[in-house]
């Protein structure tokens, strides 16, 4: 009997400080939290976060709205609570940078294409009225149409008219 009241008394001493500790800790960080008003305060709630940030008793005071919020008036930016810190995290609609160079390369592409499709377009326009006045010079002039290289040429591309 004896030896089960020791065992009590010394889990009990031995605990008390972690517990004490433990309560000290947490009012620490909602006093800083509750006291968030300048940066000094949000630097301090960093400190704070990076020595006990990542022990489970303290991670919902410092990954609450009010501690977000705390640090995000400091740096001015959005905030998550990662790993036992604070970080700051792009907006879902900000692109990276990589991801602009991407659509920057696929935009420039695309200008290339349209380019070259306007040059093949136009090309096949020429090449259209060219044939047609040639068909009519034919009609008309058959030894100025066959004397005529854009005709000849014309001709031979897009077929004999007589």
């Amino acid at each position: 009997m004896k030896q089960v009241i020791a065992r009590i008394i010394v889990l009990l001493t031995l605990g008390s400080p972690a517990i004490a500790q433990s309560e000290s800790v947490a009012q620490l960080i909602e006093d800083t939290i509750d006291n968030c008003e300048n940066g000094s305060t949000a630097l301090e709630l960093r400190k704070l976060a990076q020595k006990w940030g990542m022990t489970e008793a303290y991670v919902p005071l410092l990954s609450g709205r009010e501690a977000i919020a705390c640090y995000e008036a400091f740096i001015g930016k959005d905030v998550a609570f990662l790993n036992g810190n604070f970080v700051a995290v792009a907006s879902i609609g900000q692109e990276t940078s990589i991801q602009r160079q991407r659509r920057l390369e696929q935009e420039a592409a695309d200008r290339q294409r349209q380019d070259e499709a306007r040059r093949a377009a136009n090309i096949d326009t020429v090449n259209g009225k060219v044939y047609s006045a040639c068909v009519e010079l034919a009609k008309r002039d058959q030894i100025a149409a066959y004397t005529n290289e854009l005709c000849v040429n014309s001709f031979k591309a897009n077929g004999d008219p007589s």
